[in-house]
């Protein structure tokens, strides 16, 4: 698909204006600088008027106006309420009228474009894709600088289809042709460069995506249409280098942008509600997150219904406020609501499915339930396998997931072989997301203490820990994490004095952060127990045993 643009340009982004537009139904959109009433025009055309006027009662009651203008006034109103089937009922009234009463190429690819925008909204990738690609055949026939922004959402449809080779080759030429277009592109490059960073940004290519981000942040600053969402962006790759503070001012500015630009219940605000939330949730905020969580949540319902993949965000986010909190069952309840809904919605091979399968077995493997989570991990790698790069991080951490449930099951020798493979991913990535190679370096810490390998196993465990120590300080829940996996190679490795102190430490840290009934204190107490019996403590680990047993009774069926 090749990009093309000539003559003087107005705007490359034009849709963007178009939906944003308020401009009462009763004047033309400006064109040319200027601005006229609709009314003269109007009195031509009373049967088309007619319909229209039908159609939209509760306009003010204008005795004559342009169908076409009316109608995208009346969508644009209704796409920016979130009134995605009002929206579309006016634009079909505008395609009709440029089509067959009064032809109009450009102004029906201009409709058809947005149309394919409402129809993205309404989760209708098929007829997004026909209506976009309409508009863009019609364009590229007329060589109309709205090229540029179909080619971005047909860009955007290729993201959501996984096709994000495609994007990006079409995203970089599209940068191509605005870098030539500069200055007056400024903005819409700007956006265009944070669309073309998603890309790599979820292959886990943040080496990639942030200088992309940055050079789109300074043309987009101080104040411009796509700041926002290079903001929640850039936002994304701090916090997977635990910046956590940069993470949260670039969100916190996202959030005021759009909230001051749609109001405060508008649905372009829940990606920058979602992050925050997500946030909130490293830092052990479990009160916050659920705050932000729960509004994102009420707002993608009443938008998009509540089986829209968009609600599958929420429901996914939520399941890991409650996995973090030790409420099990009400996280698999909402894990497998959100995998029922992207089964349904998006095909059973999209990524986002491979996302929440491995969200599920990663909460089964807590519960205990080894096969189904081994099954749910073999489907989602296969997934990502099929549908991304082979060496991306969604990749590695599907690897990690299956690795986990076959060292549980004492398959080492099959968790070593996906568990090595994780590592190297991750550290030919750049380690740029330092959490995720500190996950796969325990993870293989686990797989090797199994194995009675503790020097090569202590390595591991101390990499890891020197990364979490570094991002997330001496305090927080992951901590103990990688505490626990050390203190377990030394009570094996017969090293039992510095695997007492390393439990200790862990289980404070759990005791502290997570309240003294979570599973994660349990499961820690359980370790212990098995050190206390190793050392002749017999008391000390029964009374440990009988408190494991307690946290987990009390917890059944949260």
């Amino acid at each position: 698909m090749r990009l093309r643009a000539g003559g003087k340009r107005r705007t490359v982004l034009a849709s963007s204006a178009a939906m944003a537009a308020t401009a009462s139904p009763c004047r033309e959109v400006p064109r040319g600088g200027s601005t006229r009433t609709i009314r003269s025009r109007g009195r031509a055309r009373q049967g088309a008027v007619v319909l229209v006027v039908l159609f939209l009662c509760a306009l003010p009651a204008a005795a004559q106006v342009a169908p076409w203008e009316d109608a995208m006034a009346a969508a644009s109103a209704a796409w920016r309420a979130g009134r995605f089937a009002d929206a579309e009922r006016a634009l079909l009234i505008a395609e009709r009228e440029v089509t067959t009463v009064t032809p109009n190429e450009i102004r029906r690819a201009e409709t058809l474009e947005m149309l394919a925008r409402v129809y993205r909204a309404q989760s209708r990738g098929v007829d997004a894709r026909r209506t976009a690609f309409e508009s863009f055949r019609i364009l590229h026939r007329l060589n109309h600088p709205r090229l540029v922004s179909v080619a971005l959402l047909l860009a955007d449809l290729m993201g959501d289809d996984a096709l994000y080779e495609d994007a990006r080759k079409l995203l970089t030429e599209v940068v191509q042709l605005l870098e030539r277009a500069l200055p007056s592109s400024r903005f819409e490059l700007a956006g265009a460069l944070e669309r073309l960073a998603r890309t790599y940004g979820v292959q886990g290519r943040n080496a990639d995506a942030e200088p992309l981000l940055t050079r789109a942040l300074a043309l987009a600053e101080p104040k411009s249409p796509p700041l926002a969402g290079i903001l929640e962006s850039l936002a994304i790759i701090y916090r997977g280098q635990d910046r956590e503070a940069d993470a949260e001012a670039l969100l916190r500015r996202a959030l005021a942008a759009r909230e001051a630009d749609f109001g405060v219940d508008h649905p372009a605000t829940v990606r920058s509600l979602t992050l925050l939330g997500g946030l909130a949730l490293d830092r052990v905020q479990f009160g916050e997150a659920e705050t932000l969580h729960r509004r994102a949540l009420a707002i993608r319902e009443k938008v998009y219904g509540p089986d829209h993949p968009e609600v599958a965000v929420s429901l996914s986010a939520l399941g890991a406020l409650e996995r973090d909190r030790g409420h099990f069952a009400a996280a698999e309840r909402l894990y497998r609501r959100a995998l029922d809904i992207r089964e349904q919605k998006l095909g059973p091979e999209h990524p986002e499915v491979a996302s929440t399968m491995q969200s599920l077995s990663g909460l089964r493997l807590h519960q205990r339930q080894y096969l189904e989570a081994e099954a749910l991990a073999q489907g989602a790698l296969a997934i990502r396998e099929k549908k991304l790069e082979p060496e991306s991080d969604a990749v590695a951490a599907a690897l990690n997931v299956l690795a986990n449930a076959y060292l549980r099951q004492k398959r080492y020798a099959e968790a070593e072989s996906l568990s090595a493979r994780a590592v190297t991913i991750r550290e030919k990535l750049g380690g740029a997301d330092h959490r995720a190679l500190a996950a796969s370096l325990d993870t293989h810490a686990e797989i090797l203490t199994g194995q009675g390998r503790y020097a090569e196993a202590e390595a591991y465990g101390k990499r890891a820990l020197a990364i979490v120590e570094r991002g997330r300080g001496p305090s927080h829940p992951r901590r103990a994490v990688m505490l626990t996996t050390l203190a377990t190679n030394y009570r094996d490795w017969g090293r039992h004095a510095e695997a007492e102190a390393l439990y200790e430490r862990a289980l404070d840290i759990r005791q502290r952060a997570l309240g003294a009934e979570h599973p994660l204190v349990a499961d820690t107490l359980e370790a212990q127990a098995v050190l206390l019996r190793k050392t002749g403590r017999e008391s000390e680990a029964a009374a440990g045993e009988a408190r494991v047993r307690a946290i987990r009774a009390a917890l059944e069926g949260k």
